[in-house]
């Protein structure tokens, strides 16, 4: 098969490469979540090509490289055909000898038996207009030593992804129709190998009898090639997808890179021991892992990076002992506490070391770890004067401010003369200062509403002030429903429960006063208002329902595209309208959520810290956080987030908002613009918050028991109030 690049690919190709940041050249820790550490050497620094596709170590110490110089000259001179310069380069990437390979068999490589290296592919020959199999052989310093290329028959239809070769010389090809090919030298097929369920993704060399692959329903199976049998398969986790597989000789592990930048480590019978989470490597943000090499035991990367352009590291193992040799004192460690890294978090970070080069971010995040058990280590660390620089998340601030662990922002704010305080929802910002010192900084914030039918309301004649209503209004309305109309519904089937947990956190004031260390919950009112949630079950569709016919439609959270969340569940949006969650009492204050970010008191790089919180709460960032259903504190982020769904589609305002590739630049239909009357009242929502709480309550998994009756009332209050007091006492 003819291996071309069309005109239109390669000026893609070369625009990205045009606009792509290049990396600074320094060791640094990869992001790891397991106790395995790395020291990441940038391969190829001085490297001649423009453009670098592909790279493999020799065991001399050199690599085999190819790529091209002058994309722009090969488009004008070879009619849109590009040829590819092969090279022998040190780990610097000075060129030694230059090959002279055909481009149509070179895009595949590998390691031969003997001392040599293995060209293979299927192309086409247009002059002659035949179909060709390739091999070809070199030695490690340049020199061809054989090739063969063995007409084929014009109908074959695929072309080779990867080559491997074992210890007896015999050349495994992986073809795009998810076969192995078993050829010799002379381009003979010995053999075909077939996935055992499904398409072979990819393989690799075990012994001289033995491979491994992986198939399309993520199997990892073991195959014998002398008796063309399977010996093993076994079930990898549904959750990786896969990339690349590799066997790594020196530990007998079988490594598997996966779209979400893990790379794995499983024993033969399919025992994950190793997970690490591969994102940040000196100034070049890695993005896919392409594939994993180890030579001689040491293992080389192959990424790619933000502007898709292939980059190339010498992973070097150090233990625990040498972690202090990894951290250099300009890497800001960056703590994170919210689960994994998302995709939005993730992008975010690849468009922050775009736009400032000079500063190295190093991730810390649970992985491996319970939230418990990383959270002790961040506590012990900041105890003993140390820990991450930056933190985001559910960290225990309250804990940390008390003790002047964090740096008072306020301090930045005032001699930053780029901040400006109209430029952020001042309100919210307030809400979480702590003694009057402005310890953290939300980076967003959500808050519980509620969806109504209107109609049904209509038809009952009743009406809603949601700046007045209570909790017992709520319950009186579901009631007087009920009683009336057995063709209505009150909540979908997943309702009282999410219902029950949202007015509790809502409310939590009521409830909860942290200053005084009191609490309500062994009270007749928190009895009362649990066990109303409860009953509100009774009125919950069934599973399937129509939607159209309920009352309430919990909205947990989301921004101004809240029609986005009714739309795949309701029949008519215009039917429903969004209220507020109902008060306990009129006494109740309006709580939020909020992530939160702030620096380490303790941190030698509280300036390049303070730049990331900048860059958390920048207008660029908090685009992409409206387009991810949240909030932001920025204003003109939040005010194109309304002009969007208002007029229904919104232009990128600059080059950094373009990076986050915001998905809902048009919205679909007229249906799901939102009116300017609707938004005014989710910004009077928003003006109306005043409340915030430090504390992560650990009481919800008693409530969700309590709500799915798998505990009484008394077992429900008597937990809620240990772990308070446990909670409270620390």
């Amino acid at each position: 098969m003819q291996k071309k690049i069309t005109i239109v690919m390669l000026i893609i190709l070369l625009f990205l490469t045009l606009t792509s940041c290049k990396s600074e050249t320094a060791d640094n820790a990869l992001k790891q979540s397991s106790n395995l550490n790395y020291r990441a050497v940038e391969l190829f620094r001085n490297i001649e090509l423009d453009g670098l596709y592909n790279a493999i170590p020799l065991p001399n110490g050199k690599y085999l490289v190819y790529g091209y110089k002058d994309i722009l000259k090969e488009l004008t001179e070879r009619e849109n055909e590009v040829n590819f310069e092969y090279l022998i380069v040190d780990e610097n990437g000075n060129t030694i000898t230059k090959l002279d390979i055909n481009s149509q068999i070179g895009t595949n490589m590998t390691l031969g038996a003997n001392g040599k290296i293995v060209f293979g592919n299927i192309y086409d020959n247009l002059k002659e207009k035949k179909r060709y199999m390739a091999l070809e052989f070199y030695n490690f310093e340049g020199e061809l030593i054989n090739k063969e290329h063995k007409e084929i028959d014009e109908k074959t239809e695929y072309y080779f992804k990867k080559i491997r070769v074992n210890g007896q010389g015999l050349i495994y090809a992986l073809t795009n129709k998810g076969e192995i090919l078993v050829l010799d030298d002379y381009c003979n097929i010995i053999s075909r190998i077939k996935g055992t369920e499904s398409i072979i993704v990819d393989f690799d060399i075990m012994t001289e009898n033995k491979i491994v692959f992986v198939e399309h329903n993520r199997h990892l199976v073991k195959y014998d090639t002398n008796e063309n049998k399977m010996i093993e398969r076994i079930e990898l986790d549904s959750n990786l997808l896969i990339n690349e597989l590799n066997y790594n000789k020196v530990n007998s592990l079988i490594y598997v890179t996966d779209k979400n930048n893990y790379l794995t480590a499983v024993r033969e019978d399919g025992e994950v021991v190793e997970k690490h989470f591969f994102d940040y490597i000196l100034n070049t943000t890695i993005t896919e892992i392409v594939n994993i090499y180890e030579i001689n035991g040491i293992t080389y990367l192959h990424g790619l990076n933000i502007s898709k352009n292939n980059v190339f590291y010498k992973l070097l193992e150090v233990d625990d002992n040498d972690k202090n040799d990894i951290t250099e004192s300009n890497e800001l460690v960056f703590a994170v506490l919210d689960g994994q890294i998302n995709e939005t978090l993730s992008q975010a970070l690849q468009v922050f070391k775009s736009i400032n080069p000079d500063i190295k971010v190093r991730v810390m995040e649970v992985g491996d770890l319970s939230t418990e058990q990383f959270q002790q280590k961040i506590n012990t660390e900041m105890l003993a004067g140390k820990g991450p620089d930056v933190f985001l998340g559910s960290f225990p601030f309250d804990a940390y401010m008390k003790q002047n662990l964090l740096v008072d922002l306020q301090e930045y704010i005032q001699q930053d003369q780029n901040f400006n305080k109209e430029d952020y929802l001042e309100s919210i910002v307030e809400l979480v200062k702590f003694n009057d010192k402005q310890f953290v900084i939300p980076i967003n914030f959500n808050f519980s509403r509620l969806y109504v039918n209107t109609q049904i309301l209509e038809q009952h004649g009743l009406t809603i002030d949601d700046d007045k209503w209570t909790v017992e209004e709520l319950i009186k309305i579901i009631e007087e429903v009920a009683s009336k109309n057995q063709s209505h519904y009150i909540l979908p089937d997943y309702g009282a429960e999410e219902l029950g947990v949202s007015i509790i956190k809502s409310n939590m004031d009521s409830f909860l006063n942290v200053e005084s260390q009191r609490e309500r919950f062994d009270t007749k009112e928190f009895t009362k208002l649990i066990q109303s949630i409860q009953s509100i079950r009774d009125y919950e569709a069934p599973s399937n329902s129509e939607l159209s016919n309920i009352l309430f439609i919990p909205y947990p959270y989301g921004n101004y595209n809240y029609k986005l969340y009714l739309e795949s569940r309701v029949d008519d949006i215009n039917d429903y309208r969004l209220i507020k969650m109902p008060k306990w009492n009129q006494d109740s204050k309006n709580r939020f959520e909020a992530t939160l970010i702030g620096i380490n008191a303790n941190s030698q790089l509280k300036d390049e810290g303070w730049e990331l919180v900048r860059y958390f709460i920048s207008e660029g960032y908090g685009i992409k956080l409206g387009d991810s259903g949240t909030f932001s504190i920025n204003n003109e982020a939040n005010k194109w987030m309304e002009e969007l769904y208002i007029k229904g589609s919104n232009e990128p305002k600059t080059d950094e908002h373009r990076l986050f590739d915001v998905q809902t630049t048009n919205i679909r239909s007229d249906d799901l613009k939102v009116s300017v009357e609707e938004v005014d009242k989710i910004n009077r929502m928003i003006k109306g918050l005043n409340y915030y709480s430090f504390l992560r309550l650990p009481i919800y998994e008693d409530l969700n028991k309590f709500f799915n009756n798998q505990q009484d009332i008394d077992q429900t209050i008597r937990s809620i109030e240990n772990k308070l007091e446990l909670f409270l006492g620390e």
